[in-house]
């Protein structure tokens, strides 16, 4: 029983922690454009969700959108990009 609990929680978790790496290592080392880190995020999510199902797939998606959202793209341009004439 402890084994299936920790494979429910672990498969998940461990597709979270990818998804945080990869924005730590974008958001210090700003060598890539957006379009390389979502493709990064894609790449990481594919992988994850491939060997941990369809849990891990909708954790890594909201942390990845998230952290998209949050750190890696920048306000100012959002807020331009919907300013009406």
């Amino acid at each position: 029983m402890f084994q299936r609990v920790a494979r429910t929680i672990g498969r998940p978790t461990v597709g979270v922690a990818a998804v945080l790496l990869i924005t730590a290592i974008f958001r210090h080392v700003p060598v890539a454009n957006v379009t390389t880190v979502g493709f990064t995020f894609l790449l990481a999510i594919l992988i994850a969700s491939t060997v941990g199902g369809l849990a891990t797939f909708d954790s890594d998606v909201r942390c990845s959108y998230l952290n998209f959202r949050l750190f890696l793209y920048s306000p100012s341009r959002h807020i331009e990009h919907h300013r009406h004439p």
